[in-house]
């Protein structure tokens, strides 16, 4: 007979006696582990997915209609929250950016725009327009925030230097 220590448990599913690190926690068990180890857990659970996620889906498909009909009122319901949502997810789509990552970036630059200085909102609203990330073409780096226009006047130059100089000295002449 084995003599169990308190910092191993016996998996009643695969009968060994195995490390407590082994074993999942739980706050409904007596010692604070669950009673199956982790690696049975697996089993049962790769076992049964795809009969899961097929019921999952046939129960998506019957019920369809609600479940569109649910998302459509929650859109209309929190437009503030479905547009965050979207900001979010086009940020970590686009340029590989997590909402903390662009707050940050937001509060270096005072909020404003690394160009001209205008104040940016975090959102789109109607006081200030919001940052737009601004990024190598070629390397993908992003380089800040800026407004729509100046975001703009670098797309159209291209990222070229030449260009802006060029429309810098343009301007100083026509000017005079």
């Amino acid at each position: 007979m084995t003599t169990l220590t308190a910092d191993v448990k016996i998996c009643p599913r695969c009968k060994e006696c195995k490390p407590l690190e082994l074993f999942s926690k739980s706050k409904r068990t007596p010692d604070g582990y669950k009673y199956i180890c982790k690696a049975c857990i697996s089993i049962d659970y790769f076992a049964n997915h795809e009969k899961e996620k097929a019921k999952r889906k046939e129960h998506y498909n019957s019920n369809k209609a609600v479940y569109l009909e649910k998302a459509y009122n929650w859109r209309e319901q929190n437009p503030e929250k479905r547009q965050l949502s979207e900001k979010k997810r086009s940020l970590k789509k686009k340029y590989n950016l997590d909402w903390s990552d662009y707050l940050v970036m937001f509060e270096v630059q005072d909020g404003k725009c690394a160009i001209c200085n205008i104040p940016l909102s975090v959102h789109v609203n109607e006081y200030f327009p919001s940052a737009c990330v601004d990024h190598c073409h070629k390397t993908g780096k992003i380089r800040g925030l800026l407004c729509y226009s100046c975001n703009l006047v670098l797309g159209y130059a291209r990222d070229d230097v030449s260009i802006l100089d060029s429309a810098k000295a343009y301007l100083n002449v026509s000017s005079k």
